[in-house]
């Protein structure tokens, strides 16, 4: 089990957001539906608020309510530099990167997908609960989802929503693709 911040802590968080997006007590009050006073002694460190109140304050402060309990705190940029993104490996096709580490609230998974010539990824319903964007950087691919088949070509791009499950293959030589998702994806074993 994670450590969460104590009751000092989260106070400050959501007083320094708050101050960051230039919004007074009362702004907050009137999105989140909570008194300013209770508001203030939340900020002050004096009383915790339920569940649902953390809820509709980071709602009214655009913030995932994580952001405020997770002990370490995140930044709302992710900056990860070649030698932090470690490649993992899918011995038969190629490998698979996460670009960027995750950030509170974020609904995008950036990742650098290298297939061999000929090689394969599948995408799993599963992982398709919402978006993907597939852009070929080099090379070229074929991509298969909903019954249909699409040849993309170097700088070509697609985009699915709320698909079946998604099958991308190389052509005759290496490729390099780009795949932003709106879930984290696996690498079929």
């Amino acid at each position: 089990m994670s450590k969460m911040v104590d009751l000092d802590e989260l106070g400050r968080r959501i007083r320094g957001l708050r101050t960051e997006r230039r919004m007074t007590l009362k702004q907050v009050e009137e999105i989140a539906g909570l008194s300013a006073t209770h508001l203030s002694e939340i900020e002050r460190g004096r009383t915790s608020p339920t569940v649902g109140a953390l809820l509709r304050i980071a709602r009214a402060l655009d913030r995932d309510a994580s952001y405020f309990i997770e002990l370490d705190e995140m930044s709302d940029v992710a900056v990860a530099t070649r030698d932090e993104s470690a490649a993992k490996r899918d011995g038969k096709a190629g490998d698979r990167q996460l670009l960027t580490p995750s950030i509170p609230g974020s609904a995008l998974f950036p990742y650098r997908v290298r297939l061999k010539a000929q090689g394969s990824y599948s995408v799993p319903t599963a992982d398709l609960t919402r978006d993907l964007i597939v852009h070929v950087q080099k090379g070229s691919a074929t991509v298969k989802l909903a019954g249909r088949s699409w040849t993309l070509a170097e700088q070509d791009t697609l985009q699915a929503s709320r698909q079946d499950a998604v099958s991308i293959k190389a052509g005759d030589t290496a490729t390099e693709l780009l795949l932003l998702s709106t879930r984290e994806l696996e690498i079929p074993r």
